[in-house]
């Protein structure tokens, strides 16, 4: 799970715990999922900018405006 900290113009940080640790490894250009639990869809996102221990992604404009501190699924 990664918790969404903060949007910018045009990108979502997440938190995501392990990343420190490379665990998981995630890099610049990859390509992740955020899948939320409550109404099952799945979101496609790119990852703009790997940090300490968040990520910055951006998704299709279809991703719903998020409230702070929700939670989905990334694989």
């Amino acid at each position: 799970n990664a918790t969404f900290i903060s949007s910018g113009k045009s990108y979502y940080e997440l938190n995501v715990p392990g990343l420190a640790e490379k665990r998981p490894s995630i890099f610049r250009s990859d390509i992740i999922i955020a899948y939320n639990h409550i109404d099952k869809t799945q979101y496609k996102g790119l990852v703009l900018r790997v940090k300490l221990k968040t990520i910055c992604v951006k998704f299709n404009r279809k991703f719903p405006a998020t409230k702070k501190y929700s939670v989905f699924s990334i694989s």
